[in-house]
């Protein structure tokens, strides 16, 4: 893993190494809990988040994809939801739904993210509904309808959304 990660730091500008490297971190914590927590401890998201960010005035949809698919991963473990907050892995798939920046599968690894860290915590959700991400979900759904994934995807993340009483739900309909 150490080795990973130093590969991801020193390959920045190659899409092909980032993409492969993080694919690879993302499919070894796929259902990982101590995995997903010791990547977490070595500052793994703040990287993740930052190649996101690196990659959003020029995309490289296979690095995006591959960047939001292991965030996506390390939010589903709850340990992991708050340092992911706190780098901006909210902010970041937000602001790709709302920019529409990157096409389907993009958008798809955004919502599934989105769903993933605000599943069970109220911080998440309260955080995504003051950047309007429902609107912004709700857009990936009607840009992207004839995706299933990223429809199923999103509806997760409405759903995940909608237990926060303080939820604009009027934002919903």
């Amino acid at each position: 893993v150490d080795g990973m990660i130093t590969v991801i730091r020193e390959n920045k500008t190659n899409p092909s190494v980032l993409t492969q490297a993080i694919g690879c971190l993302r499919n070894l914590m796929a259902d990982t809990p101590a995995i997903k927590t010791s990547l977490i401890e070595k500052d793994i998201h703040v990287l993740f988040v930052q190649t996101i960010r690196e990659n959003m005035s020029a995309p490289n949809i296979s690095v995006l994809e591959v960047t939001l698919g292991a965030l996506r991963n390390l939010a589903s473990e709850k340990a992991c939801k708050a340092p992911l907050r706190e780098a901006g892995a909210i902010d970041e798939p937000v602001r790709i739904l709302q920019e529409a920046t990157g096409g389907s599968d993009v958008a798809e690894e955004s919502c599934g993210l989105l769903r993933n860290i605000c599943a069970r915590d109220m911080t998440s959700t309260a955080h995504i509904g003051s950047l309007h991400g429902v609107s912004a979900i709700l857009g990936a759904i009607k840009a992207h309808i004839s995706n299933e994934n990223l429809i199923s995807s999103a509806f997760g993340a409405l759903r995940n959304l909608s237990v926060d009483d303080e939820l604009d739900r009027k934002s919903v309909v």
